[in-house]
């Protein structure tokens, strides 16, 4: 497995959990945590380190009772612009 850096893999959790919600295409925007945990390939452990860090900066909600979480507006907003420079320095290469 290649090395993944800090954004890239909080760049991945805020995306799965965004694009579950467009797949499921509902209003109900909670998201299974094995189910972010499988597909951004983490660990409990290392999941566990990105969520509080996710939590604190307002990026994801977290409902402990049901191990469920969701994307906030600021989580979405990161991904738009984090999108967006991606695709600037790709045009660049």
């Amino acid at each position: 497995m290649e090395y993944r850096s800090r954004n890239k893999i909080i760049t991945s959790i805020l995306q799965t959990a965004a694009d579950a919600i467009a797949k499921n295409n509902t209003n109900d925007r909670w998201v299974k945590q094995t189910y972010i945990m499988h597909k951004t390939d983490l660990s409990n452990v290392y999941f566990e380190a990105y969520l509080s860090l996710l939590q604190q900066k307002e990026l994801i909600e977290y409902n402990g009772q049901d191990q469920i979480f969701r994307i906030t507006d600021k989580g979405m907003r990161f991904l738009q612009i984090n999108n967006h420079v991606s695709k600037l320095f790709s045009q660049t290469n």
